[in-house]
């Protein structure tokens, strides 16, 4: 494993999860805020409000594996020294 692809992956694979976290409050809460009534309104808010926790929740431990991933590259590069 190279330690400089393992180091920018982990700061990548961070900030694409950091950014689905945002999209995915930032869709929430246009949902609280809308006015949308009707079947279709009712159904899509079930769906979301399964859907949102979970992706949140795989975004927080997404974001735990590229922490893990940088401090790998990190003893990589440090033994290697």
């Amino acid at each position: 494993m190279d330690p400089d692809e393992s180091e920018t992956a982990s700061f990548d694979l961070a900030s694409s999860s950091a950014d689905l976290g945002e999209v995915t409050r930032n869709i929430s809460g246009l949902l609280d805020q809308l006015d949308w009534q009707g079947a279709d309104a009712t159904a899509f808010r079930g769906s979301w409000g399964q859907f949102a926790p979970a992706v949140l929740t795989e975004t927080e431990g997404t974001g735990d594996k590229a922490t893990q991933l940088w401090r790998r590259a990190q003893r990589q590069r440090d033994a290697s020294r």
